[in-house]
């Protein structure tokens, strides 16, 4: 009750003065005198509810008495204080249970297949434990995915960095980090649930041990598709219209968020074999041995597809915007991706054939070569394109870094070495009998995917830092005015309307989108040669376009 009086007593201030702002600025335009006027009488007349300031304080304050009578023995100013909690506050303790809940029980889980595989008792206990693994492994890394994300939000909000503004989202619905805490606390329960009672299947002799993972990923589509108000429908609903456009890449025009996300599920190429893998082994009438079978197709062309669809976008911006650099340039680097996987595919299938692994084939030696240049390509372009970093300065405040920065310099220069280092994970899958009865190959696969979605968190925090700064951050705008008609302003907003974000003070003045876009339309507003009798300015904020 105390919070609502206290936005409604809120509200009512915001609307009294932006009423006197309003007409403050109309006296100054017009030379007229009606401020005074109005907000003294015609406001009291019409809309009194916005002059009687006393009666909301008068609830307000009795409030206050009431809650320090009843629970503070009396104190006034330690009941406001108590009353005055922040709203994040208020939910801090029901999240922190459920996050320690789900660690608690994650936790659990691990310690359990820790101690049985130590003791060599998987194999006699859960004689399909290794497509068990698989298959929740797939539900797994987007549920981790979500946690990082969280873990980037709670960062860009600490930081005071506008994510909402750069993701298009709306600022008065979006998702807060605490909010999307708790839905990956939810999700992480359900799953450690699932796989504890696949972990005592035996107390359950009638129910098959494949209805585990498969009433988990059933849930979690229902989870995502559910139609009512409950977990927030209207962020699930945008979700599912991103997915949407990432999945039909090449029809629809490219945001921000399309191409963040795709570039998510890069790094989650393994869920997604995961996920073929688990429907094969499900709908098989056998124990699923051909699903694993160096040569079935669909893993490579699976393992392709992330890639395959930001190549998709990249080439949707380049018919867009008609610029090669970025888009063309971006687009080469994710055709790196299809000769890694069409030589490692090559490779395992002959070295399948020849019945032993340990053979050096010229498949390998490709793969090696393409997968070299992947990671050179893909290195200089997160820190020079998707970070902002490597930039050519007169004087740079520091060395390699931008000059405007958000975080602390030590932040980049550990990025840069962190994604140096687990770029080069892949060599590890160059000589996997290091590890031959130390550690079987998926449990490898699953630590390396680890490491890779470790990687993609923390390039997650610079590159929406640089997007931030580049697009968003008045420092580095460079604001032009020129002289225009309006009705040029009214037939270019009416053929692209997406290009206006904003109204500026001066009469018809606008701030424009992507000017290095419309080069065209600049020589067409600024060939108009005097400066319209109205005093009309178009004004642009020049800004990097999202690669």
């Amino acid at each position: 009750l105390y919070t609502q009086l206290q936005k409604v007593s809120q509200f009512q201030l915001l609307n009294y003065n932006g009423f006197g702002k309003i007409l403050k600025k109309y006296d100054k335009v017009t030379g007229e005198s009606i401020k005074k006027k109005y907000v003294g009488e015609e406001l009291g007349r019409y809309a009194p509810s916005l002059c009687d300031k006393a009666r909301i304080s008068n609830f307000i304050d009795e409030v206050e008495v009431k809650f320090g009578n009843f629970f503070l023995h009396g104190s006034v100013s330690r009941s406001r204080q108590a009353l005055r909690v922040k709203p994040e506050q208020m939910h801090g303790t029901w999240m922190a249970f459920r996050v320690g809940l789900a660690l608690g029980l994650f936790l659990h889980v691990l310690m359990k297949f820790g101690f049985d595989y130590d003791s060599n008792k998987l194999n006699n206990d859960y004689p399909h434990w290794v497509a068990m693994l698989i298959a929740y492994r797939a539900m797994l890394f987007p549920v981790l995915l979500l946690w990082a994300f969280s873990l980037n939000v709670f960062v860009w909000t600490r930081m005071n960095i506008n994510h909402a503004f750069v993701f298009e989202l709306n600022p008065h619905s979006h998702l807060s980090y605490r909010q999307l805490f708790g839905l990956a606390s939810y999700l992480t329960i359900a799953w450690t649930i699932s796989v504890l009672l696949y972990a005592y299947h035996y107390k359950f002799p009638s129910v098959s041990v494949v209805a585990f993972p498969a009433s988990l990923a059933a849930f979690f589509l229902l989870f995502l598709v559910n139609p009512t108000k409950s977990f927030h429908r209207q962020s699930r609903f945008w979700l599912i219209g991103v997915l949407f456009r990432i999945f039909t890449a090449g029809f629809h025009p490219v945001a921000f968020a399309d191409f963040f996300l795709a570039d998510q599920f890069v790094s989650l190429a393994i869920a997604f074999k995961d996920l073929e893998y688990t429907i094969c082994f499900l709908s098989s009438s056998n124990d699923g041995t051909h699903c694993t079978d160096p040569a079935y197709i669909a893993f490579p062309i699976i393992s392709a597809l992330p890639a395959l669809w930001r190549f998709l976008q990249c080439l949707c911006r380049y018919r867009d915007t008609g610029l090669a650099h970025p888009n063309l340039v971006n687009a080469a680097k994710y055709s790196t991706t299809f000769f890694v996987v069409i030589f490692q595919s090559l490779d395992t299938v002959r070295r399948g054939e020849l019945h032993d692994h340990n053979t050096w084939t010229t498949y390998r030696t490709f793969f090696i070569l393409s997968e070299s240049a992947h990671f050179v390509y893909t290195y200089i372009w997160d820190n020079k394109m998707d970070w902002g970093l490597w930039q050519r300065q007169p004087k740079p405040p520091h060395s390699l870094l931008r000059s405007v920065t958000v975080y602390r310099p030590i932040v980049y220069y550990l990025a840069m070495v962190n994604d140096l280092c687990l770029r080069l994970t892949w060599l590890l899958t160059l000589t996997p009998n290091a590890f031959k009865g130390t550690i079987h190959p998926e449990i490898f696969s699953t630590i390396l995917a680890l490491l890779e979605l470790f990687r993609r968190c923390c390039w997650n925090f610079l590159r929406v830092e640089n997007e931030y700064v580049n697009t968003v951050s008045l420092e580095t705008y460079t604001m032009e005015e020129v002289p225009v008609d309006p009705a040029i302003v009214a037939t270019a907003i009416n053929e692209d309307p997406s290009v206006l974000v904003g109204v500026g003070a001066r009469g018809g003045s606008a701030y424009f989108h992507g000017l290095e876009h419309r080069t065209p339309l600049l020589r067409q507003l600024t060939t108009t040669g005097e400066e319209p009798a109205d005093g009309s300015r178009l004004t642009f904020a020049r800004s990097r376009s999202i690669t």
